[in-house]
């Protein structure tokens, strides 16, 4: 057998390489970054997710990771041109909060496939080629947008979202959460293809930010990386082990981060976990569970939350029986679903059965509270209208020091475990009604008269 010449070797070697980027995503990144991009296990792991997605095996992926880890870069700068060199006649619309970043992401992928296409024998069209909206000569191709953009009359195979959500602003704003995901809603999610993927990458800003709502509507794959390792971990690390450290990202540095930004944005930008473990203006340490109400108990209370509206999905309706002793205040019970003013009442009524030494009924005074006052004081004794001028966070904090002191019981039961997550995670939370029934009922405590004319706090 004839000994091959050192060109045919480099002539197998390069075709074999080819052939490999072909196969494999992250060979495939290495070569069209010109071997600067390094992966670490965790970028692997994406990888190979995204390889399941080009096979048609995941349909929705999300990606949560701390910022300037990657996730672009091994995502949506270079998948739509490995997908489409593979898939040449599909359609990928990527997705980012604005228009700078959707450019960037438009233009990685075409100059890859401008490069590179030579793999697949792929190249691009020369009737649309811009930066932004740009078509293979198989007639797929690749659409990049801001959220908001028109992209009303194109179908695609593949829809990228990344980062929605540009800064503390816009996630702290519930309006501009709701605008994301009605855009999802209404927009994004029609344009996909019956067999479609959907991949969403971003992180964490708030506990009701778009990944949310996604994870409570549908079966997605859910791939979450904290900076330092908690239980349970993806990657099988340590508690505590930092997520990159071969790019200088040590414990120490997530440390410093963590002083600098405080824990709170930490547990949410870094650990995408929007609230600290801790707690935020109520720390989990303060709260004791109890397995019964002592028997030396008076002052019974039950303070109602109620919905604004009771449309076709109402909000959330908390009533809460409270009891104390000397110092010392018992959340007893409580009912918390979704009701409109009807059943609302009923439940108010069912609470006040269950507890018949109840002296006082605390119903905030607005929306359908200013209903509820009307009906049911004619049978309940002492409905009090509560009308609080403060704010929410303002009356969290002015109770907290009873909570700090150890003065605020919880007795253990089904709803116990939800309200004491809404209550650590309050503001960042999704719902606050069991925080505003608490503020209510423990201000009320505190400061009780004789009287029933309304409270003001």
């Amino acid at each position: 057998m004839a000994k091959l010449t050192a060109e045919e070797r480099e002539t197998i070697s390069r075709a074999a390489h080819n052939e490999l980027c072909r196969r494999s995503y992250v060979d495939y990144l290495r070569l069209v970054t010109h071997d600067t991009y390094i992966p670490a296990k965790f970028h692997g792991v994406i990888c190979t997710k995204l390889e399941a997605v080009e096979r048609g095996e995941l349909k929705r992926l999300i990606v949560n990771l701390p910022p300037q880890h990657g996730k672009s870069a091994t995502i949506s700068d270079h998948f739509p041109s490995w997908y489409l060199g593979k898939h040449p006649s599909e359609h990928i619309i990527c997705i980012a909060y604005g228009d700078d970043l959707a450019y960037r992401f438009g233009k990685s992928n075409r100059a890859a496939v401008e490069e590179y296409g030579g793999l697949f024998n792929v190249e691009l069209s020369t009737d649309k080629a811009e930066m932004k909206n740009w078509e293979t000569d198989s007639g797929g191709g690749m659409i990049s947008t801001g959220i908001g953009g028109s992209i009303t009359g194109h179908g695609a195979q593949i829809v990228i979202i990344d980062d929605p959500i540009k800064n503390r602003a816009e996630a702290n704003s519930e309006t501009y959460r709701k605008k994301i995901i009605e855009e999802y809603r209404s927009t994004i999610r029609t344009r996909l293809s019956p067999d479609g993927a959907i991949i969403v990458v971003m992180t964490r800003w708030h506990e009701a930010d778009l990944c949310a709502w996604l994870m409570e509507q549908d079966k997605w794959e859910l791939l979450s990386f904290p900076a330092l390792a908690e239980e349970h971990d993806q990657l099988n690390r340590k508690l505590g082990a930092p997520l990159w450290p071969e790019f200088g990202y040590t414990a120490a540095h997530y440390a410093q981060i963590k002083k600098d930004l405080g824990s709170a944005v930490f547990a949410g930008l870094y650990q995408q976990r929007p609230a600290p473990q801790e707690g935020q203006l109520i720390m989990r340490a303060w709260i004791k569970t109890i397995d019964k109400i002592p028997d030396d108990v008076g002052s019974w209370t039950i303070s109602v939350d109620a919905t604004f509206s009771g449309g076709a999905d109402p909000d959330y309706v908390s009533i809460q029986a409270w009891c104390a002793s000397g110092a010392n205040r018992y959340l007893a019970d409580q009912i918390r679903r979704k009701m409109g003013l009807r059943e609302t009442i009923e439940a108010i009524r069912e609470m006040n059965q269950r507890w018949p030494d109840t002296y006082r009924v605390l119903i905030e005074n607005k929306a359908n509270g200013s209903a509820i006052i009307e009906v049911l004081t004619v049978e309940i004794q002492g409905i009090i209208p509560i009308n609080p001028k403060s704010d929410k966070v303002t009356r969290l904090q002015a109770v907290s020091p009873q909570f700090e002191a150890g003065n605020i019981f919880i007795l253990k039961a089904e709803w116990s475990d939800d309200y004491i997550h809404e209550l650590t995670v309050f503001p960042a939370g999704k719902h606050d009604d069991q925080v505003d029934a608490t503020t209510q009922a423990l201000t009320d405590m505190r400061n009780c008269t004789d009287t029933f004319a309304p409270i003001v706090f």
